[in-house]
């Protein structure tokens, strides 16, 4: 849930600032002649005041559901070029002594890429400071093994993976526990397409692997034949997922379908005995 409304988020921040650049771009282009904005018509300024509200709605739920998790680096890396590039435009050719409708072309493309890529910068840098975690704390790994709810258990331990992986190297162990609970997950919020669509998907050669390790075999089950048509397809492919999605999208579906009938107990149980029967290796 918080990675769609994250998602939410991140379109309203794009639409406001779409919004509000293109009502700049009018402003150019059909009001060059009114130095006040007050001046401009007033389905204009409403136009105006709506985009900069729909932007901040969308900054706002950015701060509450927006997280290193759900929020990703490329999109700060095609963000900030288009903010430079909207910036060299709009400021470069407006301090240009030449006149020409070119140049008013040019620095309203600027503007629209300018105030598009500022919203998107300020929602994405509010994703990508703030920690995946559960109230803030992440428990010791003491703490968390003497846990007898399994599902507070499995909670605990993947948060605990997920923080432990940004700075350390995981053991195998560490590795296989929290490579099936993120490929749960990930499938869960939205089906083995957001698994192989995000980040996630560097631990697609491992998958199974895990699972066999993890004693997951209804996982196995469910996902071993389209998992195996992946490997293939991205060793002579370079990876490249759309083709075999769009091939295979009837099984990933019916896959996804079983997954979610399996009781989510299923999962916190295998991954306590399998913490439990290694748990020397947990540290």
């Amino acid at each position: 849930m918080k990675n769609k409304l994250s998602i939410i988020s991140f379109i309203l921040t794009f639409i406001g600032g779409s919004i509000f650049g293109i009502c700049i771009v009018l402003s150019e282009i059909l009001y060059p002649n009114i130095d006040e904005f007050v001046n401009t018509p007033f389905e204009y300024q409403i136009c105006f005041f709506i985009s900069i509200f729909i932007a901040f709605v969308g900054i706002i739920m950015s701060i509450f559901f927006r997280n290193k998790a759900n929020t990703k680096i490329i999109e700060r890396i095609i963000e900030i070029p288009l903010l430079f590039i909207g910036s060299f435009l709009m400021f470069g050719f407006a301090l240009a002594r030449t006149e020409s409708y070119f140049k008013d072309v040019l620095i309203c493309i600027g503007g629209l890429l300018f105030f598009v890529s500022l919203f998107c910068i300020i929602s994405t840098e509010i994703g990508l400071h703030k920690n995946y975690k559960i109230k803030n704390k992440i428990q010791a790994i003491e703490e968390i093994l003497n846990k007898t709810d399994v599902n507070d258990f499995a909670v605990s331990i993947f948060l605990y993976l997920v923080e432990k992986s940004n700075k350390y190297t995981l053991t195998k162990e560490e590795k296989t526990v929290l490579i099936v609970r993120t490929f749960v997950e990930e499938v869960y919020n939205g089906g083995f397409e957001q698994f192989i669509f995000n980040s996630s998907n560097c631990y697609l050669d491992e998958l199974l692997e895990s699972f066999e390790l993890i004693k997951a075999n209804k996982l196995i089950e469910i996902y071993k034949d389209l998992i195996d048509k992946f490997l293939i397809y991205s060793s002579y492919c370079e990876k490249d997922y759309d083709k075999i999605i769009e091939n295979n999208i009837n099984e990933i579906r019916q896959c996804d379908l079983k997954l979610y009938e399996i009781e989510g107990s299923y999962f916190d149980e295998i991954i306590y005995d399998y913490v439990m029967k290694n748990k020397d290796k947990f540290n």
